[in-house]
């Protein structure tokens, strides 16, 4: 029988003998290739690389398979490095995962980055004093804060985020659990909010396009962060749905659908 053509992403390099019996096992039970004659990438790491290795292969097309050797492991497949990897492989459950698609302006007139984001888009002040971030934000062109006392978002950041990251960062400030399986929703939730409650995490429309000016950037220093890439002295950050999704496989057993249940009714899990 033909043999399944992988190849390996590693997202850190590993220490000496790091993963070797794992290796070991991979190189007997799959065809290990070139990136692009390879059927599956298997991701051997944690949430990072797979995130990692998401934004880097996204346009191969190639469906990514995780390994989990992290500390969390919440995208990635649990397993023994004796497992039957290729029958696991076989009966895998595919997952799309839509991409966030961020444009950064600068108030000193660089040139305007584009980054791609597996999980969110958020921000932050990064001040010595600790003042808070302060924002303008529009939805579509709406501003969202016009009418309220302040007619601005004043707090610790907001959070733009995917299905994908709304079981991350997201949902540690409060945020709803998203479904890519089910709509390609956008998720927008307030970080520690300087009067609490200003408006609660909202569950947008996936073709919204949410727009955020830093207000006061030269006093209180904001921080965009794209997943793990940041940038200071923004101007303006607009965030919509990017055209680029990717595909992650889930042991059937344990899909990704059981894994965001499982957060929702942990007595599930």
């Amino acid at each position: 029988m033909e043999k399944i053509r992988v190849t390996i992403f590693q997202g850190k390099k590993p220490r000496y003998g790091e993963n070797e019996a794992l290796l070991s096992a991979l190189t007997r039970q799959f065809q290990i290739v070139e990136m692009r004659q390879a059927q599956i990438i298997l991701v051997i790491g944690g949430d990072g690389s797979m995130v990692e290795a998401a934004k880097q292969y996204h346009t191969l097309g190639i469906p990514l398979y995780g390994i989990s050797r992290g500390t969390i492991g919440f995208l990635l497949n649990e397993h023994e490095d004796d497992d039957d990897f290729a029958t696991e492989i076989k009966q895998a459950i595919k997952t799309t995962f839509p991409l966030l698609e961020a444009v950064v302006e600068f108030y000193d007139g660089r040139p305007v980055a584009k980054e791609l984001a597996f999980n969110d888009v958020w921000t932050k002040a990064v001040n010595p004093r600790g003042q808070g971030a302060k924002h303008t934000i529009s939805i579509n062109g709406e501003d969202i804060m016009q009418g309220h006392r302040r007619d601005f978002f004043m707090g610790d950041g907001i959070i733009v985020c995917t299905a994908g990251g709304s079981t991350a960062y997201s949902r540690s400030a409060g945020g709803i659990i998203l479904d890519p399986m089910e709509n390609r929703s956008i998720g927008l939730t307030p970080i520690c909010s300087y009067i609490p409650h200003d408006f609660a995490p909202q569950v947008l429309p996936s073709d919204s396009v949410v727009v955020i000016d830093m207000i006061e950037d030269d006093k209180r220093q904001h921080l965009v962060m794209a997943d793990n890439r940041g940038f200071s002295g923004v101007r303006r950050v607009t965030i919509r749905k990017s055209q680029f999704s990717v595909n992650l496989l889930f042991k059937e057993r344990r899909s990704y659908w059981h894994k965001t249940n499982s957060l929702r009714f942990p007595w599930q899990a």
